[in-house]
């Protein structure tokens, strides 16, 4: 036999495993599609990812107890998140650098009416 027959024999060997192979792994990914619905590998993502801070939180910290603290500061950050952000806003805001009064938004109408500067009549 020629040597470039046996070539050509043991490329198409090569080239059969080869095929076995990918189409293995398709099988494989189509099995696990079809196992999980869209929503369950987005939550799947979702939570590897938190594990994943999770695990680089607890490498950082080094231990549980300080973990509950940052998060209980970052809760309660997030709750107070509102008040902050208006003591911000008030400490930026023109009409007190201007030293203008602030309006009276909860007043009622008559309320307002009957303050002084309001000649409506």
């Amino acid at each position: 036999m020629d040597n470039s027959y046996l070539d050509l024999v043991e490329a198409k060997a090569l080239r059969d495993a080869a095929r076995k192979l990918v189409e293995s792994d398709v099988e494989l990914i189509r099995i696990g599609v079809s196992e999980r619905s869209v929503t369950e590998r987005a939550f799947g993502r979702v939570y590897d990812g938190v594990a994943d801070a999770a695990e680089g939180a607890r490498d950082i910290c080094g231990s549980p107890v300080k973990i509950a603290l940052i998060a209980g500061g970052i809760g309660a950050l997030w709750f107070a998140r509102k008040p902050i952000i208006g003591a911000i806003e008030g400490l930026f805001s023109s009409d007190r650098e201007q030293g203008e009064p602030a309006e009276h938004s909860e007043d009622t109408p008559n309320q307002a009416m009957e303050r002084p500067g309001n000649d409506r009549d």
